[in-house]
């Protein structure tokens, strides 16, 4: 089975419109996202799994010459818009057949009437064949069965797909136990990591990899992926030691499983091997709130900083973080390169921020860099009685190369 991805980034795709985030400004194509969806194929059989509105664009690029049915995980326009484009494969065929839970059939009936129209229907209008997918119950796709993994979107019942060896799930942020069984023995998993803040309604970087460490998949691919995690190469290269502690322990884990066969007693082997698993997940739990201790986000103190004795706050914190981050990411525009790096242009290209932290409510942390070198500042800010905000370098430095 051939897995080709059609789109990995979120609902408003990569660039976002307008965005002067240094990543949606950024040049380099790892860092464009179409909406996210797979086309998989094998023998003479293809499949979709959701239909956003970058499908047009997708099956133009993909070069995929037929379609035997769509996947639906959920409802929302960014999985489900581009339904009208299937129109090309349509035409082929008495209808393309879609599978989706009774919810978002219902739902897609009455946004694209004209395509479940079945008296006097437009001759141009695409057609569908309606395949319910019940809870728990596979199904069968081509010559192949795909079993539904039920999962939670913030409140709202999204479907992820196990093919063979191959799972498909996003927009995820819990699971049932449950559930998990029907992900044991995976060669591959692809899986929804927004960002690595948290987030309401996505797994955020720390609570996939403890997905990750639950399931053991052979290989993990991320999707659903968002401007705010960053540069696609400097993520590679920032999240490297990370990644690796995380594996070592997956490693440590199966290595210390497979010797533990030998013991006697099956009971005490059951019961170390997951004491190291939920002791080693703890631990990576711990270090990864601790990377975020200093944060304006998590400083009751810093927050309080904003309460006014009489007036109301003159912005919340929630408010305050992107307010201020939009604010110096506006910087980057200057054609000498951001003001508060730090640093002159060294080369061809001009010094930008692309990463900012908010620290407390006086000091952040920004790295910066013009596609060779990087670095990283430490700035003051100050918010004005206009409401405008003022920043002070405190103190820049240059990496070498």
């Amino acid at each position: 089975m051939n897995v080709y991805f059609l789109g990995t980034g979120t609902s408003q795709g990569i660039p976002v419109i307008g965005s002067t985030h240094p990543v949606s400004l950024s040049t380099d194509s790892k860092d464009k996202r179409l909406r996210v969806s797979v086309w998989i194929h094998w023998d003479s059989y293809s499949y979709v799994i959701d239909c956003g509105p970058d499908f047009r664009q997708q099956m133009l690029v993909s070069k995929c010459p037929s379609l035997n049915g769509i996947l639906y995980t959920h409802e929302h326009s960014d999985h489900t818009a581009g339904l009208d484009d299937i129109r090309p494969f349509s035409f082929k065929t008495s209808g393309v057949p879609i599978y989706a839970h009774p919810r978002v059939l219902a739902n897609l009936a009455r946004r694209f009437d004209y395509i479940f129209e079945t008296v006097d229907k437009y001759p141009g209008a695409p057609s569908v064949i309606p395949h319910a997918v019940q809870p728990h119950i596979p199904f069968a796709v081509g010559n192949k069965i795909a079993i539904p993994i039920n999962a939670d979107h913030a409140g709202l019942q999204v479907y992820g797909y196990r093919i063979d060896d191959f799972a498909y799930l996003t927009d995820v942020k819990t699971i049932e136990v449950e559930e998990l069984a029907k992900l044991k023995g995976l060669a591959v998993l692809v899986v929804n990591c927004l960002r690595e803040e948290p987030h309401h309604s996505h797994f955020n970087l720390a609570e996939v990899m403890q997905f990750i460490a639950l399931l053991e998949p052979q290989k993990t691919y991320l999707t659903h992926i968002s401007h705010a995690f960053g540069f696609h190469d400097a993520i590679q290269q920032k999240s490297f030691l990370l990644y690796s502690c995380i594996f070592s322990v997956l490693i440590s884990l199966l290595t210390y499983m497979y010797y533990s066969k030998q013991m006697e007693s099956a009971q005490k082997q059951f019961d170390k091997s997951a004491k190291i698993a939920k002791d080693s997940l703890s631990l990576l739990k711990t270090e990864l709130a601790d990377a975020n201790y200093f944060s304006l986000a998590h400083n009751d103190n810093a927050q309080n900083y904003f309460e006014g004795t009489q007036n109301e706050k003159f912005i919340a914190y929630e408010k305050l973080i992107p307010y201020v981050t939009e604010k110096l990411f506006d910087l980057n525009q200057d054609p000498k390169g951001n003001p508060y790096t730090g640093q002159d242009q060294i080369g061809a290209q001009k010094f930008i921020i692309n990463k900012v932290k908010i620290l407390n409510h006086r000091w952040i942390i920004a790295d910066y860099n013009d596609g060779q070198y990087w670095g990283e500042v430490l700035l003051k800010y100050f918010v004005n009685e206009d409401e405008s905000i003022s920043f002070e370098i405190i103190q820049s430095v240059l990496y070498q190369k």
